[in-house]
C-alpha cells in the first residue's frame, strides 16, 4: 500500500511490508467453505460489547448491526456490567426482534471496561471476538474486508477504523502507539495514525502498534495467552498497555481501513448518561491508572496534555466537575478550603451507599466529599493510590483496606513498591485512614488476628455502628478500643406515617404482618444444621406455622429480595401497608427496616440486634424477643393479634423516639470523627514486613 504521509499524524512514517495475495492461504483455515478467520459473514465471529444502562445506545449498535450486516452469522454478545433491571429489559425485549444470534450475559455489577472485557471472554463461544464500545453503530459491512486483512497480514488482533459523530472525520484511523521524550522521561500514548481531518477513500489493511479499545477484532486465545487487559485500570489506559505487551511479545497488530463504524459519543443528558460519563471520566480514576502505569512500565502517561482533554471532555460533556467544585470553594467564604474526604463503600446501590450520601448531605457544610466503590475499583492498592491526595479516607466498608494484606495483594505492593515499609510511607501515610464496623463478620480468633494490622497498622482509629458492637470490640485484647458509636439513622423526610387509622379499630381484620430483607443472605448447611442468619426459614416462618396451628390467621406481605425487589423509593408505601414488622436477624449492625418502620409509625417485633434496645421506647422494649425463637416470635405476633389497641400504642411511641435517629442528628459522630483525625495527623505506625504478612 502506498501512503501519502501528508494524511498521516505529525513524525509517522510508512515502511514497505512485502506479501502476496496468496498469504492469505498460509492460514490452517484458509480451505473452509466460509473462508479463513472471522468467516465471510461472521461465521466464527462474537460482536461483543458492554453494557452500562444507556440501553438506547445499545440499541442503536444492535439495530445497525441488523441493518448494515443483514447475513451475520455470528452472535452478538451483550456483557451486563451492572446496569439496572429496567435497562437489561428494555434491551432484551429489542433484541427478540433481531434477525441474529443473541446472548446477554449479567456480571452483577461493574467491573469497568477492563474487567468487564476480561470477564467476557468466557462467554465467547467462537475463535474470533469483535469486541466494540456500545457508543459506536455501523454504517456499512466491514466483514469482508476484515477477514481478507486478518489472512493477508497473518496478525491476530486489529484495530477498525472509527469515525467521529459526523460520520466524515476520523476518531481513530490506523492504530499508532506514539512514544515521545520530555525533561527525562518517556511519555506514551495510543491513537489515531491518520490525521482527523483526512476524509480520503478505504484503502487494504496495513500494520500498526496500537489495539484501541473503541473498536477491535482479535482472536480470543491468542488475547488470553497474553493475560487480557491489566485490571489495575479501571478505566483509562488499559488498550495502551496491552498495545505495548503485543510490541513487546513480537505480535503483529493489524489496522482496518474500512470507515464502517461511527462513534455516537454525545453529550449526556440523562441521569443514567451523566452517571456513566462521571464513572469513564472521574478524575482520582484516570489518574490512578496512569500511576499503575508508569509503575509498571516506566513511562508516564498523565500529561498536562491529558489533563486538558480530560477537563475539555467534561465540559463538553455537561458534567462541570470542576466548575461544581470551585462554586463550592466560593461558597465557603475567602476562609481556608474545605478538608477534602473519601468515602470507600461498597456497591453504589447498597446501604453503605446510602450512609455514604447522608453524611455528604448534612457535613458538606464542614468537608469536600468523593465516593469511590471497590466493586469498580477492585484491587486494593488502587483505591489507596487515588485517594493519597484526600485529607481523610474512611472505609465504610472496611474490607478493601484488610485485603492488603493478603498473601497476593503483598506480592504485587513487593513488585510496585519494592517493599512493603514503601508501601506504607508513601501510600498509608500521607493521610489519616479510618474505618466504620458495621456487622459481625470476622470474629473468630483466627479472622481477628487476620486483621490486626487492618486495626494497628493501616488505620488511624474506627467506629462501630452499636453498643453491642462497641463491647465486642472493646473486648478483643489486639484491637485498639473503637474511637466512637456512629449509628446508622433514617431520613424522616422520606419514611413518614401514612393511613394510621388502620391500627385503630378494625380487630377482625388479620394482621399484616412484614419482613424485609434476602431471605438467602448467608444461609448455608453447617454440621448437619441449616445456618439461616436472616431466620426467616427457622425462626419466621416456624412461627406462622405455630399460628396457623393455634387457629390464628395473619396476612403475610414480606419484601424478599429472593421474590421481588421493592425499590427504596417505594419502600415507605411498603412499611405504610404493615400492621407490625418482623426482625428475626441472628445479627445486624443497624436493622435498617426497623428504623424505616419506625419512622412509618409501624410497631416492630424483634431479636435483640443492633441497635434496638437503644432505638426503642419502653412499650416497644417489651416487644424485643428474650431469646431468639420461633414459639417466642409467635407468642409476641399473638398478644398484637389480641390486643390490637397495643397497635395504636407502639405506633404513636415509636413516632416519638425515632426522631433522634434523623440523618440530620446521626451524621454529627461522623463530623467528630473526621475533625479530629484530620486535625491530629497522626501518620500511621509504620509496620515492619513480617509483622503484616
Amino acid at each position: 500500500m502506498q501512503f501519502n504521509i501528508e494524511n498521516l499524524e505529525s513524525g509517522l512514517e510508512a515502511r514497505p511490508y512485502v506479501t502476496h495475495r496468496y498469504h492469505e492461504f498460509l492460514n490452517a483455515d484458509s480451505g473452509r467453505r466460509e473462508g479463513p478467520n472471522i468467516g465471510l459473514n461472521g461465521e466464527h465471529l462474537t460482536i461483543t460489547f458492554l453494557s452500562l444502562n444507556r440501553s438506547r445506545l445499545s440499541i442503536k449498535l444492535c439495530r445497525s448491526i441488523a441493518d448494515q450486516i443483514p447475513n451475520f452469522k455470528g452472535e452478538v454478545l451483550v456483557i451486563d456490567n451492572g446496569s439496572s433491571e429496567e435497562e437489561r429489559e428494555a434491551l432484551r425485549r429489542y433484541l427478540e426482534g433481531m434477525p441474529f444470534r443473541w446472548r446477554i450475559e449479567v456480571l452483577g455489577q461493574n467491573y469497568g471496561v477492563a474487567g468487564g472485557r476480561n470477564r467476557t471472554m468466557p462467554h465467547v463461544r467462537t475463535e474470533w471476538v469483535m469486541s466494540l464500545d456500545n457508543d459506536v453503530y455501523f454504517i456499512k459491512n466491514p466483514l469482508p474486508e476484515i477477514q481478507h486483512d486478518l489472512a493477508v497480514l497473518g496478525c491476530h488482533f486489529m484495530t477498525m477504523a472509527v469515525l467521529n459523530e459526523d460520520a466524515n472525520t476520523n476518531f481513530i484511523r490506523g492504530g499508532h502507539l506514539y512514544l515521545t521524550f520530555d525533561m527525562n522521561e518517556f511519555i506514551i500514548g495510543g491513537g489515531t495514525a491518520h490525521r482527523q481531518s483526512h476524509t480520503g477513500y478505504d484503502g487494504p489493511g496495513y500494520l500498526g502498534t496500537f489495539m484501541s479499545g473503541c473498536a477491535s477484532v482479535f482472536r480470543k486465545d491468542s488475547f488470553l495467552a497474553q493475560g487480557g487487559f491489566d485490571e489495575g485500570m479501571f478505566v483509562g489506559f488499559e488498550d495502551f498497555e496491552f498495545s505495548v505487551r503485543l510490541f513487546r511479545a513480537g505480535l503483529k497488530v493489524g489496522a482496518s481501513d474500512v470507515r464502517a463504524l461511527v462513534h455516537d459519543h454525545l453529550k449526556p443528558e440523562t441521569t443514567d448518561d451523566k452517571d456513566y460519563e462521571r464513572a469513564r471520566f472521574a478524575r482520582a480514576r484516570l489518574e490512578a491508572a496512569a500511576v499503575h502505569f508508569e509503575k509498571k512500565h516506566g513511562y508516564k502517561v498523565w500529561t498536562d496534555g491529558v489533563d486538558t482533554w480530560v477537563r475539555q471532555r467534561e465540559q463538553d460533556l455537561g458534567l462541570d466537575v470542576h466548575n461544581g467544585r470551585q462554586r463550592d470553594t466560593v461558597s465557603t467564604g475567602s476562609g481556608p478550603r474545605r478538608p477534602r474526604v473519601a468515602l470507600i463503600v461498597d456497591m453504589n446501590t447498597w446501604a453503605l451507599a446510602n450512609i455514604a450520601r447522608q453524611i455528604i448531605k448534612y457535613v458538606s457544610d464542614e468537608f469536600e466529599f468523593d465516593i469511590l466503590t471497590s466493586q469498580d475499583v477492585e484491587q486494593p492498592t488502587m483505591l489507596l493510590e487515588m485517594t493519597k491526595e484526600h485529607d481523610l479516607v474512611h472505609y465504610l466498608w472496611r474490607e478493601p483496606l484488610s485485603l492488603v494484606c493478603e498473601p497476593w495483594e503483598r506480592q504485587r505492593i513487593d513488585q510496585l513498591y519494592g517493599s512493603w515499609n514503601n508501601f506504607v510511607s508513601q501510600v498509608i501515610a500521607p493521610r489519616p485512614i479510618t474505618l466504620t464496623v458495621f456487622d459481625h463478620l470476622f470474629l473468630t480468633q483466627a479472622e481477628i488476628e487476620h486483621r490486626i494490622p487492618l486495626f494497628t497498622q493501616l488505620s488511624n482509629g474506627y467506629t462501630v455502628s452499636s453498643r453491642i458492637l462497641q463491647r465486642i470490640y472493646q473486648g478483643i485484647p489486639s484491637y485498639p478500643n473503637p474511637d466512637l458509636e456512629t449509628p446508622d439513622g433514617v431520613d424522616l423526610t422520606k419514611f413518614k406515617p401514612a393511613a394510621t387509622e388502620r391500627f385503630i379499630g378494625n380487630e377482625h381484620r388479620p394482621l399484616r404482618v412484614g419482613w424485609s430483607g434476602n431471605s438467602a443472605w448467608g444461609t448455608h448447611t453447617e454440621e448437619g444444621r441449616l445456618r439461616d442468619p436472616k431466620g426467616f426459614h427457622t425462626i419466621l416462618r416456624p412461627a406462622l406455622d405455630q399460628l396457623k396451628s393455634r387457629g390464628i390467621v395473619v396476612d403475610e406481605y414480606f419484601a424478599d429480595r429472593q421474590i421481588r425487589q421493592i425499590s427504596h423509593d417505594r419502600m415507605p408505601d411498603y412499611y405504610n401497608a404493615l400492621d407490625v414488622l418482623i426482625c428475626c436477624s441472628e445479627a445486624e449492625g443497624t436493622p435498617n427496616p426497623v428504623l424505616e418502620a419506625m419512622a412509618c409509625g409501624v410497631p416492630v417485633i424483634t431479636t435483640n440486634v443492633g441497635i434496638v434496645s437503644e432505638a426503642f421506647g419502653p412499650q416497644q422494649k417489651h416487644f424485643i424477643l428474650k431469646e431468639r425463637d420461633a414459639v417466642l416470635l409467635a407468642d409476641a405476633i399473638e398478644e398484637l393479634v389480641k390486643k390490637r389497641h397495643l397497635l395504636h400504642v407502639l405506633s404513636q411511641e415509636n413516632l416519638q423516639w425515632i426522631k433522634r435517629w434523623d440523618w440530620s442528628i446521626r451524621t454529627d459522630a461522623y463530623r467528630r470523627l473526621f475533625r479530629h483525625h484530620i486535625k491530629a495527623r497522626q501518620p500511621a505506625r509504620l509496620p515492619s514486613a513480617h509483622q503484616a504478612a
